[in-house]
């Protein structure tokens, strides 16, 4: 997650106490950016954000019913802190402009300590492939990326491929095939 992101939740300054939580089996599923955000932080948990584009578009928006429709995501759910946004309301515009998101509806899941995104999609997610990840990014932490040795891979000049070199013929004169 961006800076920005966290940026709105200070500025957006709701109250956690006074925000209205859905409650639904296995995991409370919040209609605000904010309030979601304050609960992960004190639940030391990852976030599911799934922004959707309201209810009037001809994509179809994916809610906390329909999660928790399937047993296997229903499961996952419960490592989560979920909030389902209506991107066709103000806070869910201001929302929406901070995840900078293509198209909608968005699946995004943020770190545990809310400063990264650690998985994104627009794509359609079938139950299976969304219980996946949700199961693959249940820790709430960020992989690190992956880095090859120290050492530098070198290739003699005589194994050097032609495609790198084109037709240059000053390319052509350093090296030998």
């Amino acid at each position: 997650m961006q800076w920005s992101a966290i940026l709105l939740a200070a500025v957006m300054g709701t109250n956690p106490s006074t925000d209205v939580a859905h409650n639904t089996p296995g995991a409370a599923s919040y209609a605000s950016y904010t309030q979601a955000w304050h609960a992960a932080q004190a639940a030391d948990r990852p976030m599911l954000v799934i922004l959707n584009a309201g209810a009037d578009t001809p994509e179809k928006a994916i809610d906390a019913a329909t999660l928790q429709a399937d047993a296997q995501v229903r499961q996952q759910l419960d490592n989560y802190v979920v909030a389902v946004i209506d991107t066709t309301t103000e806070h869910g515009q201001k929302v929406y402009e901070l995840f900078e998101s293509p198209t909608l509806p968005r699946v995004v899941v943020i770190d545990k300590k809310q400063d990264r995104q650690i998985f994104r999609t627009s794509d359609k997610l079938s139950s299976e492939t969304l219980a996946h990840v949700l199961e693959q990014h249940k820790s709430g932490v960020a992989e690190p990326a992956t880095t090859t040795s120290a050492a530098k891979i070198t290739l003699p000049t005589s194994m050097a491929p032609k495609s790198v070199y084109s037709g240059c013929p000053n390319c052509q004169k350093r090296y030998t095939y």
